[in-house]
């Protein structure tokens, strides 16, 4: 008896579950191309700061657009002709990359969803395929939007001569992180599991 056998139920609600995963991944995939598009064109690099130690920085003479105002961390909106070109591509490809790869994660949930509810056992091949495409996709999450905006903030930073360093923000790859080691953890235990249902069935 398969897993899928045992649970009849559970396999019956997988797929629009999975559908309807799909069509949030499809509409994050929209938001996350029209948030690209409005951030390249912006005109101005959004950059965060902190102060060093308990003095915050002066914020006298920074270029902000109008209406905008200083919160703590400063979030600075600077032209893009005031910072290097490499650091405003960086910080830009950072902000249109989350929403993006966000889509990306929750398509390849959709996808783990349909082929669990597909399969005639948990322990196939293709299971274990869409689980790690998953944990690549919340691994890129994690590290990759983080990582240009640090390096992109702190290249500008420096370009400007801001006596602040960059402000990071480590709730925004903690639980990306906690997903991919959730899905290290099943993987291991489907690759195992695989093993000794194979070994059952030649012994049975």
């Amino acid at each position: 008896m398969t897993l899928t056998d045992a649970h009849p139920t559970a396999r019956h609600n997988l797929p629009p579950l999975a559908w309807l995963t799909l069509l949030g991944a499809t509409a994050t995939g929209l938001y996350g191309l029209v948030n690209a598009w409005a951030t390249v064109t912006s005109g101005v690099v959004v950059v965060a700061l902190a102060g060093i130690g308990p003095r915050r920085p002066d914020t006298t003479g920074w270029p902000v657009a109008p209406g905008a105002e200083l919160t703590w961390p400063y979030r600075a909106m600077v032209p893009v002709n005031d910072v290097p070109v490499g650091a405003r591509w960086f910080i830009h490809a950072g902000q249109a990359l989350t929403p993006l790869l966000w889509a990306a994660s929750l398509a390849a949930l959709g996808l783990l969803l349909l082929r669990a509810a597909s399969a005639q056992s948990i322990f196939e091949p293709r299971v274990r395929r869409a689980l790690n495409l998953l944990s690549l996709a919340v691994l890129l999450l994690a590290l990759v939007p983080g990582g240009l905006l640090l390096l992109g903030t702190n290249w500008a930073v420096g370009s400007l001569g801001w006596e602040s360093h960059t402000a990071t923000d480590s709730t925004a790859f903690l639980f990306p992180l906690f997903v991919y080691y959730l899905c290290v953890v099943f993987s291991v235990t489907l690759r195992h599991g695989a093993r000794l249902a194979d070994e059952l069935d030649h012994v049975i």
